[in-house]
């Protein structure tokens, strides 16, 4: 079962949103912002996570559900925008055969990562009392594979002949797809102890 649309739509809309806006041009902190900054403090990249969520107050409000949904969609829609960067780039004909595999091999775990990403958000979006555990695991479990995932991609790009732009320009994108999902994965992590 796919992310519902009007989710991604609306998480979207709030990422173009908050990126045409000026931090300084906004008005004190409501609470729900307070809300989305105290958690994004509880993560690896509190300006990332606060830039990245706090156009989206509305949807989360008060509810470290929604935070963690949220971060998962932002996660998603960073992930496919990486995806078919990676697609793209793995197309170029200058690239020496090193450079091509890591490539080929880049794709297929970013295919994989986004697909773990959009698992995850299936089982948040059905998540209940008698299944929280389970559910909350199986979630912890993937978006951890997903770092992993990045990470193993970045990999590719490491030794002797390999510090050319086509790194350059992938390690950029996934590092900021690995952090994006690091916040996700502590938002995460930070549901399941409220919850407990």
């Amino acid at each position: 079962m796919g992310v519902p649309a009007n989710i991604t739509l609306f998480i979207l809309v709030c990422a173009v949103t908050l990126s045409s806006s000026s931090a300084l041009d906004r008005p004190p902190l409501t609470a729900y912002a307070e809300f989305v900054r105290m958690s994004c403090d509880a993560t690896k990249y509190p300006t990332l996570c606060f830039s990245a969520l706090s156009g989206c107050t509305s949807f989360i409000r008060t509810s470290p559900r929604n935070m963690a949904m949220a971060a998962l969609n932002v996660t998603l829609v960073k992930a496919r925008l990486t995806s078919a960067f990676v697609e793209g780039m793995s197309r170029a004909r200058s690239l020496n055969p090193r450079e091509a595999g890591a490539l080929r091999d880049c794709v297929e775990l970013i295919h994989s990562a986004t697909d773990e990403i959009k698992g995850s958000l299936s089982e948040l979006r059905t998540i209940n009392g008698s299944s929280f555990e389970r559910v909350i695991s199986d979630v912890q479990t993937w978006v951890s594979a997903v770092l992993t995932d990045e990470d193993t991609c970045l990999e590719g790009f490491s030794g002797k002949g390999m510090d050319g732009e086509v790194k350059r320009q992938v390690s950029a994108r996934v590092g900021t797809l690995a952090r994006t999902t690091s916040v996700a994965l502590a938002l995460i992590n930070r549901y399941a102890s409220v919850h407990g």
